[in-house]
C-alpha cells in the first residue's frame, strides 16, 4: 500500500529448454511491440509479485522468461513517477519454471526493491515459433495487484505475507477490517482480542481486557440541546471558542469549562464579537482562530456590496475591536496561523473565480503581502495552517497523473511534496510528531476509487524523504470517513474521525465518532461515542488542561446542530 505508480509496459523474451533427448534447443523469442497495461504498483515492492501465465509450451519444458533490453540495463533508473523496472541482468532470466504436462506454467516474480524508469513485459501475444515447439500465446502478465475483498490487502500479501484470506475483508468476523488489525498488531483471525467476550469491532478498547475495557463512553451535551450551535472552533491556549449564529449572522465566543468540556454559557452566546457578518452558507465556513505573537485573533467575512471581504477582531481590555484587513481583500473561508510564536499573523484566502477556486495567504497587518499558490496547486483542497511556528501552508491538488499532498512554504514560495499518487485526497493534516522523534507526519483521507474515503493514511519525514507509516480503516460497517482532526497527548498523536455508512438517510445514526493511533507501535482503536442512533458529523479535538476530548456536532433534520463532547480514556 501506499504511493501508487504505474507500471509502463516494454517487451519480454521467453525461451523454451527441453528437459529430456530431443528436446529443442533454447532459443530467445522475440516478443512483439511493446504495449501498455494499466497495472498499479506501490512504493516498494517487498512482498509484491508479477505473474507471468503461459500456455502452448512443450510439456516439460524450461520456460525462461527475459527483460530487457532498454537503455538503464545494468544500472538503476533514473527516479521518476510513471514507470518501475526490475532489475534486469542481460541474459539471465528474470524467473524459469517447468512447462505441465499441459503445457501451462504460472511463474511468479518476487520485486525486491523500487527502480523507477519504463520498463517491463508484453501480454496476450502469439509468439513465433522459432524453437521447433508449437507457437506460444503468453496468457496474462499482471501484477498480483487485485483486492478481491477490496479490503486495501493485495491478494498476493495476504496469501504470502499475512495469512488472511484475500476473499474476506473481514476474516475473523469480528467487525475489524483485516489490515486495520494488522497496522494496530492486533490477530486478525482472533474475533477478541483481548478475551474479554466482546468482539473487536464493537470493543472500545479491544487491547484492554474487562466488562467496560476500562474505558465507559462518556458522551454528553456540551452546547445547549435546545439551541443550534454549527461548526465552533476551539482555542485551546484562551480555553475558548468561536461560532456563527446561523440566523443572525453574529459572532459568538463562550468558555469551554476546564474540568468537565462543558460550554459557558450553554448556548454559546457569552461575547458577542461582531454583527452583519455573511451567512455560513455563502461564505461556506464560518469565523476561524488565528495566532501571532500579537495574540489570538477571529477571522471572518462580511458583505461589502458584490465582494466579500476578510474582517478580524481582536480583544483589548476586555472589548473586541473589529476592522477589515487592510487591502480590501476580496475572499472567502479565512483561517489564521495558530502558533503563537509566529511573527507575523498569517491568514489563508480562498478565492473563486470562473475556472477553479484560488488559494492564498496575507499577513492582515499587510496588504501588500497578498499571495496566490501558484498553478498547478491553485485549486487544491482543504488548506490550512500547520501546527507549529513555521508557516507551512498544507493541501491537496489534483495534478495528472494524480492527486498530490503537499507542504508549500510560505515564506520561502517553495513546495514540498509528501505523496503523488492516483488515489483520490482530501482533509491532510500536518504537525511535529513526538512519536517519530519530533518528525513531521502527514495524516490524509484516502480513496483509491473515488471521493467516498476509506482510509485513514499517515506518513512520516524522514532524511531520505517522506514514507508511509500506517493505514488504518474504520469498521466495516461504517467504512466511509468523512471528518479527522488530529489530536496530541502524552507523547503520541491519534486522530479523530467520523465513520459512517455509505450515504445514509439523515435521522438513522449510521456514523460513530473513533479515536485512533497514526502509530503502529503505540495502537489504539477506540470507539469515544455512546453509540446511540443519531447522525455525527463535523469532528474537533480539544485538550483542556490535562484532558483530552473529542467533539462532534449532532445533525437533525431540521438543521439543528448540538455539540457533543466525549471522553477519550486518554
Amino acid at each position: 500500500m501506499g504511493t501508487t505508480r504505474w507500471l509502463a509496459i516494454g517487451w519480454i523474451g521467453v525461451a523454451f529448454a527441453g528437459c529430456g533427448a530431443g528436446a529443442p534447443a533454447a532459443a530467445v523469442l522475440q516478443a512483439p511491440p511493446p504495449v501498455t497495461l494499466g497495472l498499479q504498483v506501490g512504493p516498494t515492492f517487498a512482498g509484491r509479485f508479477v505473474t507471468f501465465d503461459v500456455q502452448g509450451a512443450t510439456p516439460g519444458a524450461t520456460v525462461r522468461i527475459y527483460g530487457g533490453p532498454r537503455s538503464s540495463v545494468g544500472a538503476a533508473c533514473p527516479t521518476e513517477l510513471d514507470g518501475v523496472c526490475l532489475d534486469v541482468v542481460p541474459g539471465v532470466p528474470v524467473v524459469q519454471g517447468v512447462a505441465s504436462a499441459a503445457g501451462t506454467v504460472s511463474l511468479r516474480k518476487l520485486l525486491p526493491r523500487v527502480y523507477a524508469g519504463p520498463v517491463a513485459f508484453q501480454a496476450g501475444q502469439v509468439l513465433p515459433d522459432t524453437t521447433g515447439v508449437s507457437p506460444v500465446r503468453l496468457r496474462s502478465v499482471g501484477a498480483l495487484y487485485a483486492d478481491a475483498d477490496g479490503d486495501g490487502l493485495l491478494d498476493a500479501d495476504e496469501v504470502l505475507v499475512h495469512g488472511t484470506d484475500p476473499n474476506a475483508a473481514d476474516g475473523d468476523g469480528d467487525g475489524a477490517w483485516d489490515p486495520t488489525e494488522l497496522e494496530l498488531g492486533m490477530d486478525p483471525a482472533n474475533p477478541d482480542e483481548d478475551g474479554d467476550g466482546i468482539l473487536d469491532g464493537d470493543d472500545y478498547d479491544p487491547f484492554a481486557a474487562g466488562p467496560f475495557d476500562s474505558f465507559t463512553p462518556d458522551d454528553v451535551a456540551a452546547s445547549l440541546p435546545s439551541d443550534s450551535m454549527p461548526d465552533p472552533e476551539f482555542h485551546g491556549g484562551t480555553e475558548r471558542g468561536v461560532w456563527q449564529d446561523q440566523d443572525g449572522a453574529q459572532v459568538w465566543v463562550f468558555d469551554i469549562n476546564h474540568f468537565t468540556g462543558r460550554f459557558d454559557p450553554r448556548d454559546g452566546r457569552g461575547e458577542l464579537v461582531t454583527l452583519d457578518v455573511t451567512p455560513m452558507r455563502p461564505s461556506k465556513n464560518g469565523p476561524e482562530w488565528g495566532d501571532s505573537i500579537e495574540g489570538p485573533e477571529v477571522l471572518y467575512v462580511r458583505d461589502d456590496g458584490p465582494d466579500t471581504v476578510l474582517w478580524h477582531a481582536r480583544q483589548v481590555g476586555g472589548s473586541w475591536f473589529n476592522q477589515e484587513i487592510p487591502g480590501h481583500i476580496v475572499g472567502l473561508r479565512p483561517q489564521g496561523h495558530r502558533s503563537p510564536d509566529v511573527l507575523r499573523p498569517y491568514v489563508t484566502v480562498r478565492l473563486e473565480d470562473e475556472d477553479q477556486a484560488r488559494r492564498g495567504w496575507v499577513d492582515s497587518s499587510d496588504p501588500t503581502s497578498l499571495t496566490w499558490l501558484p498553478d498547478p496547486l491553485r485549486g487544491n483542497d482543504g488548506h490550512r495552517w500547520v501546527l507549529d511556528p513555521n508557516p507551512y501552508i498544507v493541501g491537496v491538488s489534483r495534478i495528472p497523473p494524480g492527486t498530490v499532498g503537499f507542504l508549500w512554504d510560505a515564506e520561502n514560495e517553495t513546495v514540498e511534496e509528501v505523496v503523488h499518487n492516483r488515489d483520490w485526497k482530501t482533509r491532510p493534516r500536518s504537525w511535529l510528531a513526538d512519536d517519530f522523534g519530533g518528525d513531521r507526519a502527514y495524516t490524509i483521507l484516502e480513496s483509491r476509487e473515488s471521493t467516498i474515503y476509506t482510509d485513514v493514511v499517515t506518513y512520516r519525514r524522514t532524511v531520505t524523504g517522506w514514507v508511509e507509516v500506517s493505514r488504518v480503516r474504520p469498521p466495516p460497517a461504517l467504512p466511509v470517513v468523512e471528518a479527522i482532526e488530529i489530536l496530541r497527548h502524552g507523547g503520541h498523536s491519534y486522530a479523530a474521525i467520523i465513520a459512517v455508512s455509505p450515504d445514509p438517510p439523515l435521522g438513522t445514526g449510521a456514523a460513530g465518532v473513533f479515536l485512533i493511533s497514526v502509530d503502529p507501535s503505540h495502537p489504539l482503536f477506540r470507539r469515544v461515542d455512546d453509540g446511540s442512533p443519531i447522525d455525527r458529523g463535523d469532528t474537533e479535538a480539544y485538550t483542556g488542561g490535562d484532558r483530552p476530548w473529542v467533539y462532534y456536532t449532532e445533525l437533525h433534520p431540521s438543521d439543528r446542530r448540538i455539540v457533543h463532547r466525549c471522553e477519550t480514556g486518554l
